[in-house]
């Protein structure tokens, strides 16, 4: 992949490649700008992948079901603080709680890049929604946030109502399936 220029899109979605393999896969396209999307789905990436994955010179990134653990998930925000390349990242059923919420929402208070972000299908709940609040007042670049599928209920969409009342960037919000109520629907109507 180093010397090839004709790939743009690499699927390797539920082959097994494991740590090693995103450490090699890394490597090896670090400085190829002709990849544009890579697929590492349902690939058993771990702790020590997930800091690859972050230093990925790629704009679309899926890491679609990979369960990652709370420490993978602070390296890959760790990473991601200075990632200039990856615009859209899929974390989509990852098994991500709120500790595992507050490292990403870090790491997007200083990224720069990250347009499109998708949590669907995790495990945030309020105290996870209340670290995105806290992102959406810094953040000037994220334009799609993807937080359906999760657990955060009335007040965690208070919160980022709150978020939402100092973001000027934000395009579109997924937030289906999260138990939110009369209350949290008013939240959300009145911040926009």
């Amino acid at each position: 992949m180093k010397r090839n220029s004709t790939i743009t899109q690499i699927d390797l979605r539920d082959d097994n490649i494991g740590d090693e393999g995103v450490k090699v896969i890394a490597d090896s396209i670090k400085h190829n700008t002709n990849i544009k999307s890579i697929d590492l789905g349902g690939n058993e990436i771990r702790d020590k992948g997930a800091k690859w994955v972050g230093e990925l010179a790629v704009p679309k990134v899926d890491l679609f079901n990979n369960e990652f653990s709370v420490q993978g998930i602070k390296s890959l925000g760790d990473s991601l603080r200075n990632n200039t390349k990856i615009k859209f990242l899929v974390l989509q059923g990852n098994n991500i709680d709120n500790k595992g919420a507050q490292y990403i929402a870090q790491s997007l208070q200083t990224n720069s890049s990250i347009t499109c972000l998708s949590l669907s299908m995790n495990k945030i709940s309020c105290a996870g929604a209340q670290q995105f609040s806290e992102t959406l007042k810094h953040n000037s670049t994220l334009n799609i946030l993807d937080l359906s599928l999760n657990e955060i209920g009335n007040d965690g969409v208070k919160a980022i109502s709150e978020g939402l009342l100092k973001n000027e960037t934000l395009a579109r919000l997924h937030l289906q399936c999260n138990c939110i109520g009369d209350t949290g629907a008013e939240a959300i109507a009145e911040s926009l």
